[in-house]
């Protein structure tokens, strides 16, 4: 409501579950097709930043990089011909002593891992920029806005990505997801809910969910729903190998976001 009524955002509301997601995203970037440059899906905890080829960091001041765009025909964003990808990722790093503190803890409490070319590797389907210059037809918005084996090279554009905080958080966000899917039922009791994501991962709900199941097969937000059943069958093991599965990572700060975070923590009591 407040990117809507003070920031002056143009904000959607749909009733839409995350299986008609792709659909409805889709049909909205038809219909800003052509009135628009480039269209990146974000979650809500993807923070859009810029690499500086000058600086050799990512930082969340665009306007060099934006302002290039507009007056330069031979911007990298206008002659990409095409679809192209997110190129820099940096994810967030769990922290047990914060949580301990405050499992709502802002992400500005939160290190990072160091920031990555991804542009062309492992995680060239991570993020698509779609170019929405020319009409948004034969495409598709995928429900993660994942970049497809027809999009071109990368852009400098990078995602600060804060997925990993809390693992009581991470739960309760799997539990909306795995909901709002219609893989269960609000009203499910615990053994329904294992029962019916345990089916759906080869795995019967009698089964140790942290030792025995092999978790097969993949489809949309498996990684939630995995997780969530290791979450219920045991608890404790799960919150640990999630913090622990981090302990060796260096951690990093991107001092530009945090302070931009702490404004807007400030200015708009969120």
């Amino acid at each position: 409501m407040q990117a809507r009524d003070i920031l002056g955002v143009n904000v959607l509301f749909n009733n839409a579950n995350l299986n008609e997601m792709s659909v409805l995203m889709t049909k909205i970037a038809a219909n800003i097709s052509g009135s628009s440059d480039f269209i990146i899906k974000m979650d809500t905890d993807d923070f859009l930043t810029v690499y500086d080829n000058s600086t050799k960091a990512i930082t969340t001041s665009f306007t060099e990089y934006l302002s290039g765009f507009a007056k330069h025909e031979n911007h990298p964003l206008r002659i990409l011909g095409g679809d192209s990808r997110i190129g820099y990722k940096q994810n967030s790093i769990p922290m047990k002593d914060v949580c301990e503190k405050d499992i709502h803890s802002t992400p500005d409490k939160f290190p990072l891992f160091p920031f990555k070319l991804i542009g062309n590797g492992i995680g060239k389907g991570y993020k698509a920029v779609y170019d929405s210059r020319q009409p948004f037809v034969g495409r598709r918005v995928s429900l993660g806005g994942h970049a497809s084996e027809g999009s071109v090279g990368w852009t400098n554009f990078g995602i600060v990505h804060f997925h990993y905080r809390c693992a009581e958080i991470d739960a309760e966000n799997s539990k909306q997801v795995i909901e709002r899917h219609n893989f269960i039922s609000i009203t499910d009791s615990i053994h329904e809910t294992k029962v019916k994501l345990g089916k759906m991962h080869g795995c019967n709900a009698t089964e140790d969910m942290c030792r025995t199941c092999d978790f097969k097969g993949r489809f949309a937000s498996w990684h939630k729903t995995s997780f969530y059943l290791k979450w219920l069958d045991c608890k404790e093991e799960a919150k640990e190998e999630y913090y622990r599965s981090h302990e060796a990572a260096e951690h990093n700060y991107n001092t530009p976001l945090v302070d931009a975070m702490k404004y807007s923590h400030a200015k708009f009591d969120v």
